[in-house]
């Protein structure tokens, strides 16, 4: 099965992911759909959505990604978004554990966002190292004063666009892009 089939097999799903308005669909239990969205979470009745439903769903996602069926499936939509489908024994009996996570596309630089206040959302978080060199001194200075464009530019070198990605019941991060690995500080 290749992956626009995968995509009609969405079913009753596919009103959410053309939805641009939600950003992660989820299905917790039968004839229930959560769906994330920029005006908050919805829970949505939806009948279509069965224990059959998720079977089917389950193995046209699995072929279309080339991977065996298990009781957790690690799966990637033909849009790039991506998914893991929980089933038992990993979820308690005629249950099941489905989240989606849809791509939003960003494509602004450090000066743009910063214009538009979504760093006074950041947060210090406490350093897993014991003791701070120059480098990461100069970077808490930088962010403890608000200068965020100045911050993202000495941690990662360089103002690319920046990825927006969110870890659940934490909100919407942003990161540059890529993020695999943080570039070397640079020695004052």
């Amino acid at each position: 099965m290749n992956q626009s089939s995968a995509y009609y097999q969405l079913g009753p799903l596919r009103e959410y992911f053309e939805d641009p308005g939600v950003f992660e669909v989820r299905i917790n239990r039968y004839n229930e759909v959560v769906c994330d969205t920029f005006e908050g979470r919805k829970i949505i009745q939806n009948d279509s959505i069965t224990g059959a439903f998720i079977d089917n769903l389950t193995a046209a996602l699995s072929s279309a990604n080339n991977v065996t069926r298990q009781m957790i499936n690690d799966v990637v939509l033909p849009d790039g978004s991506r998914g893991i489908i929980c089933l038992p024994p990993a979820v308690i009996d005629n249950t099941a554990a489905i989240a989606f996570r849809k791509n939003i596309a960003l494509d602004k630089d450090l000066a743009t966002l910063s214009k538009e206040g979504i760093f006074e959302f950041c947060r210090e978080i406490d350093s897993h190292k014991r003791e701070l060199d120059d480098d990461d001194l100069l970077l808490k200075e930088l962010y403890r004063a608000k200068r965020r464009e100045e911050f993202y530019l000495l941690r990662y070198g360089k103002s690319e666009p920046l990825s927006l990605w969110e870890k659940p019941g934490q909100g919407k991060r942003y990161s540059p892009a890529p993020c695999s690995k943080p570039l070397a500080h640079r020695n004052a």
